[in-house]
């Protein structure tokens, strides 16, 4: 006589189905934040690349590049970097080493931004005269170790609310303090996009994590002054 083996019925089998949807739901949260923290640290691997090459490029030059010369050339051109940056064409400068991993492949191509203009100028900057300091990056000896070079941001530049322009007058994220020069710059191009932070690298090649908040409220004088001593 076959022995009949035992079957699951159908409550059972819903139970089981709903146990394995609990433990997905949460796993992958925790999956994608390990992602994330993977690609960011590949984005601060890279902005520690670019400062390797803004510091030799300093050592060469006596100060940081313009963020636009008057060649119309940007800070990240392979023309003004390329040397100090191991870049050989055809090579593309901006995928290489402009990207950062968590903006996705069709996103804007330039995934840092400079402090413009605390710390970078350029030659026609519309507010100083003829030669004016004003005009000109600054070296990086004297850019103080608080004040932030290269940061995650939306485009090439970060607009730095220090000279009288730019101020922060919008709350973008909605928690009660003014962050934004507009609905459309969020944090004047800062870009918190690992978990809500945003890395910054400083003038001493340290790479840190900061919040929007951060940016809007100045913490610990990241801003910097516009001063050219």
């Amino acid at each position: 006589m076959r022995r009949e083996l035992p079957r699951f019925t159908l409550i059972e089998l819903l139970v089981v189905i709903a146990i394995i949807a609990i433990l997905a739901s949460m796993l992958l949260p925790s999956l994608s934040i390990a992602r994330e923290n993977g690609r960011r640290a590949v984005c601060q691997s890279q902005l520690k690349q670019l400062y390797l090459g803004l510091y030799m490029y300093n050592e060469e030059n006596g100060r940081l590049p313009q963020y636009k010369n008057a060649n119309f050339q940007r800070w990240h051109d392979p023309l003004v970097l390329g040397e100090y940056m191991n870049y050989t064409a055809p090579m593309d400068f901006s995928t290489t080493f402009m990207r950062c991993p968590t903006v996705p492949g069709d996103g804007y191509v330039y995934s840092y931004g400079v402090n413009y203009f605390n710390v970078f100028s350029f030659d026609h900057w519309y507010g100083a005269g003829p030669g004016g300091l004003l005009h000109t990056s600054r070296a990086l000896e004297r850019v103080p170790v608080t004040t932030y070079l290269v940061a995650d941001a939306l485009t090439d530049a970060i607009y730095t609310p220090t000279y009288g322009t730019w101020a922060l007058v919008v709350d973008y994220d909605g928690d009660g303090i003014a962050d934004s020069y507009a609905m459309n710059q969020p944090y004047n191009m800062f870009a918190p996009r690992h978990n809500n932070n945003g890395d910054m690298l400083f003038t001493d090649g340290a790479v840190k994590t900061k919040r929007g908040v951060d940016f809007a409220l100045n913490d610990g004088d990241l801003w910097g002054t516009y001063a050219r001593p």
